[in-house]
């Protein structure tokens, strides 16, 4: 399992955040789909995120060092140019997107997370009492019940112990950009939003409304408008949709729906088993292509730092205050001595 504070340092946050987007932007099929509408929503799209999590944490307990790599990767191992480290890192986000790719001729996997569809083998609906699941990472989702039967968004529980659960989640649409973000969550708030969902009226929707600002959306970048907009109004081209306005957009959007009296929470009790089914298949193909892999090795300073791979301590303004300072100490202690020996000399003359 991934290392929680690895989730809310800002520095490995925003390394998780990078190679979510390195593994989302390849996701997209052609070269002409990667348009700037399409890479922005792929970076926060929300099943692309939730597998991706799976793998990472997947591939951690299979022993690839993935807590390193992240702490690493956050300590500036990649920008310094450590050529070591850089050859581990991009065997390891080929695999993750070699992974994700293959998960398509998974027959479960391909229904589930490709064509959002919530099989009833699969998703159960969760009643709201998170106390309920086991300690560790919960895969779930929001489904629609009935004729317009499909999944619109993908989350996780994580839960530590008892007393202790956080929510894990990104959120992309045509309103809003959520990069991977996790908090903290109560019992409590859980089950009230999940009672609250089930029912259309005022007060739920206020219920609902303020889960999904709190949980979902809070770290909403903004995004550009779609592209059936632009296409419709060229001149509108450089308009973006501001974080308030999207958030609103999107919460509408739910509460207003024909099937707003449909929706459920599902728990995929069986999600990671069957990604690691795919990493199990295709593991040994990649390696045969791609040569063995040897484990990250932990971050040697704390704090992060440049050593582990053999790099240079990095130059920064306090690193060099810190020198100068010993420099001076040092120069006055040599000084001192001299003078002390002086000193003697003339003592004996």
């Amino acid at each position: 399992m991934l290392n929680l504070s690895l989730l809310f340092d800002y520095r490995t946050a925003s390394a998780i955040q990078e190679i979510n987007n390195s593994i989302a932007k390849n996701t997209l099929d052609t070269p002409s789909s990667r348009t700037r509408y399409n890479i922005d929503r792929a970076g926060s799209s929300c099943r692309v995120w939730q597998m991706i999590f799976c793998i990472l944490n997947n591939l951690n307990e299979r022993g690839y060092g993935i807590n390193e790599m992240i702490e690493c990767y956050a300590g500036g191992y990649y920008s310094q140019g450590n050529d070591v480290f850089i050859h581990k890192y991009d065997y390891i986000i080929g695999l993750l997107i070699y992974i994700y790719n293959n998960a398509r001729h998974h027959e479960i996997l391909n229904d589930l997370v490709y064509s959002n569809k919530p099989m009833p083998d699969v998703v159960q609906e969760f009643d709201g009492d998170i106390t309920t699941l086991p300690v560790g990472n919960n895969y779930m989702c929001i489904y629609t019940d009935g004729l317009a039967n499909s999944i619109n968004h993908y989350f996780n529980i994580i839960k530590v112990s008892e007393d202790e659960y956080y929510l894990n989640s990104s959120y992309g649409s045509d309103w809003v950009c959520v990069p991977p973000y996790t908090t903290k969550i109560t019992p409590f708030e859980f089950s009230q939003f999940v009672s609250a969902f089930k029912v259309n009226n005022r007060a739920n929707n206020e219920i609902v409304a303020k889960f999904y600002n709190k949980f979902f959306l809070a770290g909403n970048l903004g995004r550009y408008v779609d592209e059936d907009t632009v296409e419709a109004y060229p001149e509108r081209w450089s308009e973006t949709i501001q974080p308030n306005e999207g958030n609103f957009g999107q919460i509408e959007e739910i509460i207003v729906s024909s099937n707003r009296n449909n929706y459920r929470i599902g728990l995929m009790p069986n999600y990671c088993d069957y990604v690691g089914e795919v990493i199990s298949s295709v593991l040994p193909m990649y390696v045969k292509t791609n040569g063995e892999f040897s484990s990250f090795e932990p971050c040697a300073v704390p704090g992060f730092g440049a050593y582990a791979y053999g790099g240079k301590k990095r130059r920064t303004r306090r690193n060099k205050r810190k020198t100068t300072k010993k420099n001076t100490k040092r120069a006055r202690k040599t000084t001192k001595r001299r003078h002390s020996s002086r000193s003697s000399k003339r003592c004996s003359r």
